[in-house]
């Protein structure tokens, strides 16, 4: 166990002994019932899950695609997903129908409270594989010796490990245990008297009368646009839920429309708008869908699945589909605008609703294809399959790097920085590590960068005209990022982050309210099951040993001001959500996020790191690393497009301190960069 593992794993335990002493302990006994008797409850979760002719009218009513017992429906795009996808859904969906079922059969037959008959579950050991409601992950060998390369899929990237760990299709992991009501899938409730929280519109819309830190750094060099862009990016590649945020277009189904029933308790979560809401004038209910159920090793609980690898990996560029072409292609991708506008389809939909996502991708796709030129001039006897490999290993090394040295000192203080270790060169590999997302981080800390993303935006046309563009107008707009690519990237260097945040109804336009995006974000929060902020609180030891009873007990941690609307919104300091809460929180001096968002996202980045044996800092040797840290992402953008002039540090706005220069046909040198495969 390393030093760095050991240390973070004793802060761990200090921390859980501080959560224990605050929260009433649950005693739990280990008088169980029959397991047999689930025998039972295993047979009529399978018949439900047939389901009925009802039910079936319901779904294709609803948009879902039927097939056999299997049922689902991309609420992305609207096209059919994958059998395997299906069956990962209808395994964890059986499994919450099975948990329903038995636990309150179980509970009142025994005269025992549900989390007794959870514990029961835990303690022998039981997983639904053994009652027919969950097939497992099929067995996978890893070939040890051969795996030069990381595999696109994620497979067997830690040979020691489970093959399946940081995979595509494979659940989210959990910081602290989920806090769903009944344990299984039901939204948490308020502690006092299990009522249901505060309405997420009701809280984002309170939430924007208080103060918002600014994004920036210092008084001159104010973080840009391509910053924002570059963080979003970053999160499509290790993030990927199946479900629909509703737009105009309404793919999937609208749970506004549904009565309640088992199906809409599954699959729903509709946001209630307060009276009087001085945006959404026209309606009660804003849609939300539940995110894709899956199962863990076949364990008796819900996981949420995440469709995207869990490494910095490029996955929504190197996807298999994606690869092929550019093997056929002397290891390039494609460079037509009818085919960079597939491969992005393919690599990942989302990309394509903004420009400047859309833009972001390119590069790297153009970055990609430059390096593979260089290679293939340089090693002209190498296959196209080698040279592309060795193209994509390089390139992510440059991605990984970019993170660690640009991105994360922008966002973290110094001293999360270096508690996480966040800027050693050498290896940190652990097998201990597991690297995979977590639900805290994904469904909470990488959305809160949503308050980012701003009403109006800059955009500087070829012809170097300025103009201001509202936020709905961009959205899938015909702003033509193959035409404008120069233009949209100049718009992201020189364009500050703009204080101004998104008032709640995100893509409007003259035939469209928009929506309020951090409603969706606060609900898929509870979605996934995401204890509170005071759970965060004790967890991560920020409230230096402090239990939490009453609102006013938080005045060490969060304004009078803040507090008040707190005290206002929710019935009992337990039931704050962790992104209100952490929000909200009073931000050090030299910090954009609070301390607890600092924590969850530098423990992410280093499970990240640490726990991928293809990180570059743990793959190459000290010339490579060298070599790659050399890159910065200025010269990424002088190599894909040569005419251009850019700031020394891309993430920041141009000034005396940050100058612009021409790029002067900048061309990387490959001279001194050795490949696996030369």
């Amino acid at each position: 166990m390393s030093g760095n593992f050991l240390k973070l794993f004793l802060v761990s335990i200090i921390s859980n002994s501080i959560a224990l002493k605050c929260n009433e302990e649950l005693i739990l006994s280990d008088s169980c019932f029959d397991p047999t008797e689930l025998i039972k409850y295993a047979d009529i979760a399978k018949a439900l899950e047939k389901l009925d002719v009802k039910e079936l009218d319901l779904l294709s009513e609803a948009g879902f695609v039927v097939g056999g017992n299997q049922y689902g429906t991309d609420l992305y795009m609207g096209h059919e997903l994958s059998k395997s996808t299906l069956d990962l859904q209808f395994y964890g969906n059986t499994i919450i129908t099975f948990l329903d079922i038995a636990v309150h059969h179980l509970s009142r037959d025994y005269g025992i409270s549900r989390q007794q008959v959870l514990h029961c579950f835990k303690q022998m050991n039981l997983t639904a594989d053994k009652y027919g409601i969950c097939k497992n992950y099929e067995t996978v060998k890893c070939d040890k010796k051969n795996l030069i390369y990381q595999p696109l899929d994620g497979m067997c990237t830690s040979p020691n490990k489970d093959a399946y760990i940081g995979a595509k299709n494979t659940p989210f992991n959990r910081l602290l245990g989920n806090a769903y009501e009944d344990s299984i899938h039901e939204v948490r409730a308020s502690i006092r008297d299990k009522s249901e929280l505060p309405s997420a519109r009701l809280i984002t819309s309170g939430q924007r009368t208080l103060h918002v830190k600014t994004f920036y750094n210092n008084q001159e060099n104010l973080n840009n646009d391509l910053l924002v862009f570059f963080m979003k990016i970053g999160i499509f590649d290790i993030i990927k839920t199946l479900k629909e945020q509703a737009t105009e277009e309404n793919f999937g189904f609208d749970c506004c429309d549904l009565k309640r029933s088992r199906f809409s308790n599954y699959h729903c979560l509709p946001i209630e708008i307060p009276a009087k809401d001085r945006i959404f004038k026209e309606t009660n209910c804003m849609n939300y869908i539940r995110a894709m159920v899956t199962h863990d090793n076949c364990k008796l609980e819900a996981s949420i699945l995440n469709t995207a690898t869990h490494f910095m990996d490029l996955s929504f560029i190197y996807n298999p589909i994606n690869v092929d072409t550019a093997i056929e292609n002397d290891a390039k991708f494609p460079d037509t605008e009818d085919q960079i506008q597939q491969l992005i389809s393919i690599g990942d939909e989302r990309i394509t609703m903004l420009p400047q996502l859309h833009t972001m991708t390119l590069i790297w796709i153009r970055f990609h294809n430059e390096i593979a030129q260089q290679l293939h001039e340089a090693y002209p006897k190498l296959s196209s399959e080698i040279i592309f490999f060795e193209t994509r290993r390089l390139v992510i090394a440059v991605y990984q790097s970019i993170w660690l040295r640009e991105i994360l000192p922008l966002l973290l203080t110094d001293d999360i920085y270096l508690k996480y270790k966040l800027d050693e060169k050498s290896t940190c590999y652990d097998l201990n590590i597991d690297p995979v997302v977590s639900v805290e981080f994904s469904s909470v800390v990488a959305r809160h960068f949503h308050k980012f993303i701003y009403s109006n935006y800059t955009i500087i046309s070829s012809d170097g005209s300025k103009k201001i563009v509202k936020l709905g107008e961009l959205y899938h707009s015909e702003i033509n990022p193959y035409e404008e690519f120069d233009a949209i990237i100049k718009s992201m260097l020189q364009s500050p982050y703009n204080t101004d945040e998104f008032a709640g109804n995100l893509f409007e336009n003259e035939n469209f309210p928009g929506i309020d995006l951090k409603a969706l974000d606060l609900q898929a929060e509870r979605d996934f099951g995401v204890p509170g902020y005071l759970e965060f609180l004790y967890n991560f030891d920020v409230s230096n040993g402090k239990c939490i009873k009453k609102f006013s007990d938080l005045r060490e941690f969060i304004s009078d001001n803040n507090l008040a609307f707190l005290k206002y919104a929710y019935y009992d300091p337990h039931d704050i959500d962790l992104s209100v809460g952490a929000d909200m929180q009073t931000i050090r001096n030299d910090a954009i996020l609070s301390e607890i968002f600092e924590e969850i996202f530098a423990n992410q980045i280093h499970k990240l790191k640490c726990g991928d044996p293809y990180f570059y800092t743990n793959a190459l040797n000290e010339d490579q690393i060298a070599f790659v840290e050399e890159i910065s992402f200025s010269d990424v953008l002088c190599i894909v497009s040569p005419n251009m002039s850019v700031q020394s540090f891309a993430f920041l706005t141009p000034g005396t301190n940050n100058t612009v220069h021409s790029c002067n046909g900048n061309i990387l040198q490959l001279d001194d960069w050795k490949l696996i495969n030369g």
